[in-house]
């Protein structure tokens, strides 16, 4: 009875909470309403409300037939939320804070969100609260003093505009009360805001670095120069000998001429000794480069063969005067054949460079430049499956054809049943799609849209439909739409969804093409952003087909470097045809032989190896400074992450779950816990999880699930009960089956899709044409989890059944609370310690064949056959035996 009256107290309370949280809530719109045409209307509104006390504005009665009342002129008021609108804006705005007084709206919002949630501590709501307040004071401070002309003054409000303008500035000045205003506003940021200071001084030092590093680099491309321009470049050619001061390119196949100030300071060099002539071929001298290319950049000095014979002798040696002849001339005679005798040369001789234009051997000077990353360069020869392995149909090679008698027929129908109900339309129009035609009714002014919704069974008597669908309203129009199937539907095929060009065009990051509309476009969503998604629907109603239009979207998007697969078939049937993406798409557990997952254990194992690949990755993440996936792979392509670091490119990776319910059902807690934690974090880390079931009942689709996966996709279901847990919302029911389907992405309003068409010979030919191409190998390997023995309901082996090995770890704990508790029952175990049905009765076995308690006995909980006393020697007994830790 206490407990009655508790619960109803705690009923009342929340119901008042409620009440006052809408009422604040419908406040703050009231005031956002009227502050935002403030602005606008502030000028008409103040001249209105001018000289008029509250009461005189609120109660005023204009419109009476006493003739006094129309002496006096009527409020022309233009704020959109009226003349209380008008009052709270002028009392608010230009008579208190001005501009600051929007606080007062998030201070309304933020006692409505504590009264619905209470999330937040105490200290946190002290904070918000001093800091909404002190900003709206700081706010009105430093718009009246700086904007106070701006809107008159309504910028600052009276409060900023006689307190700071006025009081403040006659009494300290202007120049100093701008500097009060300054220095209090920068302390107040400082304190207030903690992560201000730390961020200013990060970026200082960032910009210090970038400043040294730009006047080190300055100075050490300065040092090079130098080095150069001091370092000569001697070269031979037979018995030429140059001596070049500067070689400004190297390997250049057009070389600049010289200029004619650089010609004529060319000087003769003078060979110190003249090496002993040895026979040497002719052959040294490479035909790379022609003697006329060469002389074209230097001028080489001619010495003739007495100047030769006496080379020691420098005052014989005989200058070549450039200034006497012109610039041609003497390029003509430079170009002339030199005919050029055999040298002989010692060891410590110069060496005759084999090309002019040669570059220097100094490694000091070159500069590694890395080329960006490609992921897909190990398979760069990959190419992605073409829109001709699918198949094409006869809607596809010809436009849609309308019935018109069809329509004509809808229409009236739907007239004369909306009139046998008093309920007058003014308008409706149609829109065919493939399988739907969706009729627009404008209702007459007055009509409720409640009463249309109570029409749905009547409406679809009237049009003999398999099943109809009431949208009221339809969003962002004024009217109501009725969905009524189409009696010749149209086959929405794979080929027309990906030859479509909003697919082709597509930008997105793993964008999935899932069918066609009501309206006949494509419906495109973009994975990476959903980012896991919920499939449900009875059986046969297209959740194969969907999950096969997903893949293969995928596989014409995406490279095998890109996106890896894990797929889970409890069937064994529907993704056994993906199997030849094994070494292009597909990720796998170390070990396994079975690419597709169809055994619960192997389920488990491969969920704690997701997790962890799931943590390894943000580890990464953490370690590059980076949010997600996109960020991390950019800077690894741009190589500002190498792999002698320990990073690496990370790919999407897809997990794909069908029949989920058959897990739960096996394995409970060991199944749910895995996923759960991938769906709350692995958005980030560029893995994503869809699941399929045809069961959406509320212990398969737990709360935990639904509030993880934000996207839900809905086939035809057998009860509006199970499209409520699946969308959150009734209108499942209603579809017609063969891949009719409503979808909601991250929340929004369910739209009705037409799932595209994708038969098992169409996914066969685009696997053999991914599976006939150069492949990495091996799958993707995840990383390995060590097993803990306590992993789910198949952990155990039968060999405790034999009584040869060990009971199952909470054993012990389990039969103590049995008897304890004084009734022995499989599901009592299954509650009490979150364990599947199968692990459940199995410890239920062992307790029966150790005499704890009695046979299985219906519905009836068993006989327990020991006490306390009873139960402390049988364990003690198990123990001995080693069958007990």
């Amino acid at each position: 009875m206490f407990g009655k009256i508790k619960n109803t107290l705690t009923v009342k309370e929340t119901k008042w909470r409620i009440f006052f949280a809408l009422a604040l809530t419908t406040f703050a719109v009231l005031l956002t309403i009227s502050f935002f045409s403030f602005f606008f209307t502030w000028e008409n509104d103040q001249s209105e409300l001018l000289g008029r006390s509250t009461f005189e504005v609120l109660f005023s009665n204009n419109t009476s037939e006493d003739p006094a009342y129309d002496e006096e002129p009527v409020l022309q008021i233009q704020n959109p939320a009226g003349k209380l609108g008008a009052l709270l804006a002028k009392k608010c705005i230009h008579d208190w804070f001005g501009i600051g007084a929007f606080a007062f709206i998030f201070i309304c919002l933020y006692i409505a969100g504590r009264l619905l949630f209470e999330s937040v501590r105490k200290t946190e709501a002290k904070r918000y609260l001093f800091v909404a307040v002190s900003l709206m004071i700081l706010s009105s401070l430093l718009f009246g003093f700086f904007a106070n002309n701006a809107l008159d003054g309504n910028l600052g409000g009276c409060f900023g505009y006689y307190f700071c303008y006025g009081l403040l500035r006659n009494v300290l000045g202007g120049f100093v009360t701008g500097l009060l205003l300054i220095f209090t506003t920068f302390i107040y940021v400082i304190f207030t805001f903690k992560n201000v200071l730390p961020a200013m001084s990060s970026l200082f030092e960032k910009w210090k670095a970038k400043r040294n590093s730009q006047k080190q680099t300055e100075n050490t491309a300065t040092e090079i120069i130098e080095e150069k321009q001091e370092e000569p470049h001697v070269q031979q050619i037979g018995e030429q000998i140059i001596e070049q001061q500067e070689v400004e390119t190297y390997n250049s196949p057009i070389q600049p001429e010289p200029p004619v100030a650089e010609q004529e300071d060319i000087e003769p060099s003078v060979a110190e000794e003249e090496p002993e002539v040895e026979e040497s071929d002719e052959e040294t001298i490479t035909e790379e480069t022609p003697i006329e290319e060469q002389t074209e950049d230097i001028q080489p000095t001619v010495i003739s063969e007495e100047e030769n014979e006496d080379v020691a002798e420098p005052e014989e040696i005989v200058e070549e005067d450039t200034n006497e002849e012109p610039i041609e001339e003497a390029e003509e005679e430079i170009i002339q054949p030199v005919v050029i005798e055999p040298v002989k040369k010692e060891d410590n001789s110069l060496t005759i460079n084999n090309t002019l234009g040669e570059a220097p051997k100094n490694t000091d000077d070159i500069k590694v430049v890395m080329q960006d990353y490609d992921p897909k360069a190990d398979l760069s020869k990959f190419k992605q499956p073409d829109t001709t392995l699918l198949k094409i149909y006869d809607n596809d090679k010809q436009a849609v054809e309308v019935d018109q008698d069809e329509i004509i027929s809808n229409k009236n129908l739907i007239k004369k049943t909306l009139s046998d109900f008093k309920i007058n339309i003014d308008k409706i129009s149609a829109t065919v799609g493939p399988t739907i035609t969706l009729y627009e009714i404008v209702p007459a002014s007055g009509t409720k849209i409640s009463r249309i919704q109570n029409l749905e069974k009547d409406i679809m008597m009237s049009l003999s439909a398999l099943g109809i669908r009431i949208i009221a309203p339809i969003p962002g129009k004024g009217s109501v739409g009725i969905e009524v199937p189409n009696k010749k539907r149209q086959v929405v095929s794979m080929y027309s969804v990906l030859n479509s060009q909003a697919f082709k065009e597509s930008t997105m990051e793993l964008p999935v093409a899932l069918g066609k509309t009501i309206t006949n476009e494509v419906y495109m969503f973009d994975l990476a952003k959903t980012p896991h998604l919920l499939v449900a629907g009875a059986t046969g109603q297209g959740k194969s087909v969907g999950l096969n239009a997903i893949v293969t979207s995928l596989l014409y998007k995406k490279h095998p470097s890109q996106l890896k697969f894990v797929l889970v078939d409890p069937k064994m049937v529907e993704f056994s045809i993906y199997k030849g993406l094994k070494n292009h798409y597909m990720a796998q557990y170390p070990g396994e032989e079975d690419i597709i997952i169809v055994d619960c254990m192997k389920v488990q194992q491969t969920l704690k190896s997701l997790v962890q690949e799931m943590e390894d990755r943000y580890k990464l993440l953490m370690k590059a400074h980076c949010r997600n996936i996109i960020e991390y792979n950019d800077k690894f392509i741009h190589r500002h992450l190498l792999p002698t670091e320990g990073h690496k490119y990370l790919s999407y990776i897809v997990i794909i779950i069908d029949e989920f319910g058959d897990f739960i059902m096996q394995a409970g807690k060991e199944i749910e816990t895995p996923i759960a934690r991938i769906a709350q974090k692995a958005r980030a880390v560029g893995m994503h999880l869809i699941l399929a079931t045809q069961r959406p009942s509320v212990n398969i689709i737990t709360g935990i699930i639904k509030a993880n996966v934000p996207s839900r996709m809905a086939f035809k279901t057998a009860s509006g009960i199970d499209s409520k847990t699946i969308l959150d919302a009734p209108g499942a029911e209603g579809l017609v089956g063969r891949g009719d389907l409503l979808i909601s992405t991250n929340g929004a309003k369910p739209e009705r899709v037409q799932c595209a068409f994708v038969d098992t010979p169409e996914v066969e030919r685009i696997v053999k044409f991914i599976e006939e191409q150069q492949s990495y190998g091996e799958p993707m390997q995840l990383p390995e989890v060590k097993d803990t023995n306590s992993g789910g309901d198949m952990a155990q082996t039968n060999s405790s059944e034999k009584g040869g090995g060990k009971l199952d770890p909470i054993f012990e704990e389990a039969s103590q609370f049995i008897v304890a508790s004084g009734s022995g029952s499989t599901s009592l175990i299954q509650r009490k310690f979150e364990v599947g049905y199968n692990r459940a009765g199995r410890i239920m076995d062992q307790m029966e064949r150790h005499g704890i308690v009695g046979p299985y006995n219906g519905s009836k909980a068993r006989e327990l056959k020991t006490d306390i006393l009873g139960l402390d020697q049988i364990l003690n007994d198990l123990r001995a035996k080693g069958l007990l830790e």
